[in-house]
């Protein structure tokens, strides 16, 4: 009888872990994300990070081809949002990147491009 109750309550903690590593997993999996939305003449862009207990720091960047035209910076621990809006010309190309740190280390957060 002991042996079984010993085993039962292994098993239980082995599933609790297993359960904990996975919810872990899909937190970190869902971020990060940059996106670009154009309404009309206005590109709105949008950087979200999350990545908990660490300290971040970013830049979203908006590009037309090879030039910068605008950028917005941002700082948090754990979760950070960065939103800007910025004219733009119909016909054009443009594509948000961020640059990021977490922790002092570089962060890589895919482009989102969009034309307006």
């Amino acid at each position: 009888m002991k042996k079984k109750t010993i085993s039962l309550i292994l098993a239980l903690i082995l599933l609790l872990s297993c359960s904990a590593t996975a919810q872990a997993t899909s937190v970190q999996a869902a971020t990060p994300s940059a996106s670009i939305t154009i309404n009309g003449t206005t590109a709105t862009c949008r950087v979200s990070i999350a990545k908990p207990g660490k300290t971040i720091h970013a830049t979203l960047q908006l590009w037309q081809g090879r030039t910068m035209i605008d950028s917005w910076s941002g700082n948090g621990t754990s979760y950070l949002l960065i939103t800007g809006s910025h004219e733009v010309t119909k016909g054009k190309t443009y594509t948000v990147k961020v640059v990021c740190t977490v922790d002092g280390q570089s962060f890589y957060v895919n482009p989102a491009t969009a034309t307006a």
